[in-house]
């Protein structure tokens, strides 16, 4: 039981590795397992937040195939680790197997793990200006405004970072009017879209040739003059 607490509570040691967590882990749940000590929801989640911090989403899913049978009974929480662990992974294509996940074990799309499967879907996407992305990625994007258009149709209280990193996503990839919307409505909401939101959309125009080089030469230089005086103020940490 000290084992299996210990696991719970713990964090990286310096020098410790995802990979080591995950070891340690799998073995005090085998341990447990072998011992025929209860476990519950917590001992799950807590090895999944390793896989996710690993960026290793089919070792996420593995693990939840491997251990979430009674009496450990998914939650929230697991489904919001699974959904993490593809987004840091950028596998958008595992979402359908966590959606499937979510379905078998009723666990709902809460407006967080709403923004965080989003967020995963944009994640695998190219995010290099001027890179388009290759078939699935774009189709991605779309299912990912789709998705945004729909939440926001029935209510779904996105956060400031899935705006941020969609726009970002859609000016890169030749989505200049969904770009130009989504920092609209940022700016509607009273929210600062961020100093990487705006320079994709002045790159896009700027490609799209509705700014000439003249314009983009003075804004670029206004943009790093902010920026210095921004890390300045932040002590190099904005």
């Amino acid at each position: 039981l000290a084992l299996l607490h210990a696991f719970v509570r713990g964090r990286l040691r310096p020098g410790q590795s995802p990979l080591d967590r995950i070891e340690q882990g799998e073995r005090a749940l085998a341990l447990a397992r072998d011992l025929s000590v209860p476990l519950d929801g917590r001992l799950l989640n807590a090895l999944l937040l390793c896989y996710a911090h690993a960026g290793d989403a089919p070792g996420a899913i593995a693990a939840f195939r491997r251990w979430a049978h009674p009496p450990i009974v998914p939650d929230e929480d697991t489904l919001l680790r699974l959904l993490d662990a593809c987004r840091r992974d950028r596998r958008p294509d595992l979402l359908s197997a966590v959606a499937k996940i979510a379905v078998a074990h009723r666990l709902d799309f809460t407006p967080a793990a709403r923004n965080l499967r989003l967020r995963a879907r944009l994640a695998g996407i190219g995010r290099r200006p001027h890179a388009a992305p290759d078939g699935r990625g774009m189709a991605d994007l779309m299912t990912a405004l789709r998705e945004y258009d729909g939440g926001t149709q029935r209510g779904t209280d996105w956060s400031l970072l899935t705006r941020r990193e969609l726009a970002v996503a859609c000016a890169y990839h030749g989505r200049v009017e969904a770009a130009a919307l989504l920092l609209e409505q940022m700016r509607r909401r009273g929210e600062e879209p961020g100093a990487k939101t705006e320079a994709a959309l002045m790159e896009a125009y700027y490609r799209e040739g509705d700014v000439d080089t003249e314009a983009m030469v003075v804004w670029r230089r206004g943009a790093r003059q902010i920026g210095l005086v921004r890390q300045r103020e932040t002590g190099g940490k904005g």
